[in-house]
């Protein structure tokens, strides 16, 4: 089930990954990234983006090249893949405590993105 959320580290902006690309002029690259992060939490797609997105994610080749070069996209059939997307997506276990909290212990909301 798409999300209406991601996980987005508050150290993201200050990440050696992230600086070594403001620090290039690559900072275009820094905005396909969050953007695909949101497209691929909001479409479920497991990390994947497809080269047929790149408008969608306001992104060029050269923008998705230099988040390879990085090392936070790796390149997969038919476009990229969010590298660590389901390490960092995965719910956590006061997921399901907030969930049982506020919904009763039948509701399960937790669940639907596992």
């Amino acid at each position: 089930m798409a999300h209406t959320w991601i996980r987005l580290d508050t150290n993201y902006p200050t990440h050696e990954k992230v600086m070594a690309l403001t620090s290039t002029g690559k900072h275009r690259a820094v905005l396909v990234h969050v953007c695909a992060m949101a497209y691929s939490g909001g479409h479920d797609t497991d990390g994947f983006i497809a080269r047929t997105c790149l408008p969608l994610i306001h992104g060029r080749e050269t923008d998705m090249n230099a988040l390879v070069e990085v090392g936070l996209m790796e390149p997969a059939d038919g476009g990229w893949k969010i590298r660590n997307w389901t390490k960092r997506q995965r719910k956590s276990a006061s997921d399901k405590a907030n969930c049982t909290r506020w919904h009763g212990a039948d509701c399960g909301c937790w669940k639907e993105s596992e």
